[in-house]
């Protein structure tokens, strides 16, 4: 009998476990698209699904940060106002994290600091035959001393 109860307690503090560990929220790929970046947004067309298509208006933004190498992550309230997370894996990540930081995030450290840049951007440019002033001053439109 105490062997009995104890086995359906451990077994149910295993399901719990893994009933926890399955609630936790995580990042689950939604599908390939194309991505087009304009003066005032961004906007995702979903390959498979156009519902799960998005524009993202550098204004409506509420966050913003490159999360990883070519990975952009913004936060905003959606039309129908329910919060939205949303990840785009893309090599333009760069450049829509930096036209949203300096159409609504002018502050944002990464602007500030040159982090937007991909690793070694301005060496592999200087190597090709095209040096140029940092990125930050560019951006920021500051002249170099």
């Amino acid at each position: 009998m105490i062997g009995s109860q104890l086995g359906a307690a451990l077994g149910n503090a295993s399901r719990r476990r893994e009933a926890a560990r399955n609630a936790q929220p995580r990042w689950v790929p939604d599908g390939a698209g194309e991505v087009t970046v304009a003066l005032k947004g961004a906007y995702f067309v979903h390959a498979t699904n156009p519902n799960r298509s998005a524009y993202l208006y550098w204004s409506g933004l509420s966050q913003i940060d490159l999360v990883a190498p070519d990975v952009f992550q913004t936060h905003y309230i959606s039309v129908a106002n329910h919060p939205i997370t949303l990840r785009l894996h893309t090599p333009w990540a760069s450049l829509i994290f930096a036209m949203a930081a300096y159409n609504s995030f002018p502050n944002h450290p990464r602007l500030l600091t040159g982090g937007w840049l991909p690793p070694s951007f301005e060496e592999r440019c200087a190597a090709l035959g095209h040096p140029c002033r940092p990125a930050a001053r560019l951006v920021l439109g500051n002249q170099a001393p």
